[in-house]
């Protein structure tokens, strides 16, 4: 495939990937079987930047995390459906808002490394990411925003606020929420932030998504070509607004309550901006296998276990470490 070319090269071609402290080295040969995709590198076109830290302010390195001695030093790095009814977009103001405090730009405080998503990152996969990348680049250089229900559309500035019924976690150098069923009590509504905001606010090079899960619902009856080109329509306004960073998308992960048809068509969306705009992509399908009664009970989402297997395998790609 032409586009095939390792997403774990970039993140290992620069200290972000090893030791913030020490000098780059050179990228790891390309592992055979990898699921991550980076965009075409065809003579003329442009190579992602180096992933070293941006030279803004007095930004302290990442401490490195102590690793089997055998092994290469690894280092760094989808939507999804809550069992909950989600919540429905309303025009602004919202009833509650996640305002999250902004950091100085260029100051230490700015997140090297912004991670947005839906419950999917809400709960376990989520929580276990973070953690990992928290561990490899400290807790400065995270930043996590997470909305239950959403899709790519409920983060663009353009779209009126959309309010999450049904969780929504955020993990910043400076604040951190978790909002949530307790004792199976419905969590109040929560404003999702705008990316456009976000990056602003956050100035990170690098960008994780993990989004798309929800759209499948709309492809679970009939895969529309006339949805498909509005879903295309979002992504190239979503693309837009991410140009400058470097931007790696985790594709849904396998699920047993969508159709093969729903989940292949959104898959095939997001994989054709992916290339279109030069970004990367990890194929969470391949990581992940879900079985109901073991893996979760609504055939969407993840419990901790598998979520954790998930998590550690996107790590892994990102690291060019996985095992698969």
């Amino acid at each position: 495939m032409r586009h095939a070319l390792l997403v774990a090269a970039v993140f290992l071609s620069a200290p972000f990937a090893l030791h913030a402290a020490k000098p780059a080295k050179a990228p790891s040969p390309t592992p055979a079987g990898s699921n991550v995709i980076r965009p075409n590198t065809a003579p003329g076109t442009p190579t992602p930047p180096s992933l070293q830290k941006p030279k803004t302010g007095q930004s302290p390195a990442a401490k490195p995390v102590a690793t089997p001695a055998p092994s290469s030093k690894p280092a760094l790095a989808p939507g999804s459906k809550s069992a909950a009814t989600p919540g429905k977009p309303v025009p602004p103001p919202a009833t509650r808002s996640s305002k999250p405090t902004p950091a100085p730009p260029g100051s230490a405080n700015s997140s090297l490394v912004l991670l947005i998503g839906d419950s999917l990152s809400v709960g376990p996969f989520g929580t276990t990411l973070q953690d990992l990348l928290i561990a490899r680049l400290g807790s400065k250089e995270v930043a996590l925003y997470a909305s239950c229900g959403s899709s790519p559309e409920h983060w663009l500035a353009s779209e009126p606020v959309y309010e999450t019924r049904c969780g929504y976690r955020e993990k910043t150098p400076r604040s951190q929420k978790l909002i949530d069923f307790v004792n199976g009590r419905r969590p109040p509504p929560v404003a999702t932030p705008k990316l456009e905001r976000l990056l602003k606010m956050h100035e990170p090079r690098y960008v994780l998504i993990q989004l798309g899960t929800n759209w499948m619902d709309e492809f679970q009856k009939r895969v529309s070509t006339e949805k498909k080109v509005q879903k295309s329509a979002i992504l190239d306004r979503f693309a837009a607004a991410l140009r400058g960073r470097i931007v790696v998308w985790i594709l849904p992960p396998d699920s047993a309550h969508y159709s093969s048809s729903a989940q292949n068509t959104v898959r095939e969306l997001i994989h054709r901006c992916v290339v279109q705009n030069g970004f990367a992509e990890i194929d969470s399908k391949k990581l992940t296998r879900y079985r109901r009664g073991k893996t979760g009970s609504d055939g969407i989402h993840y419990n901790g276990e598998d979520a954790r297997v998930w998590a550690q395998g996107v790590m892994g790609q990102l690291t060019g470490k996985s095992s698969r």
